[in-house]
């Protein structure tokens, strides 16, 4: 592998394929609520304690090996979901 130099600028899928010559097929994501600490709350500009969101995520190769682990935290005022569950059979 050559040495990385990366600028900051490059996608990540752009400098796995160049760099490892394995490529990010997809993620696989669990989203957990939390209380942040201390530490988190200040980062994210918040009061410790507030609910927020930590994603842990694990990204494969198309051969299904993992290639990268992220985690990641998010406020809850500008990160939200929406689900739509249906019956099944509708």
């Amino acid at each position: 592998m050559r040495d990385l130099q990366w600028r900051g600028d490059i996608p990540i899928y752009d400098l796995l394929d160049q760099y490892s010559g394995r490529r990010l097929a997809y993620y696989v994501s669990e989203i957990v609520p939390l209380a942040f600490d201390s530490t988190l709350a200040r980062k994210l500009g918040v009061s410790r304690g507030t609910v927020g969101l930590m994603f842990v995520e694990v990204g494969y190769d198309q051969n299904n090996e993992p290639l990268v682990h992220a985690t990641s935290y998010f406020r809850d005022d500008l990160l939200r979901f929406r689900v739509i569950r249906r019956r099944s059979g509708a």
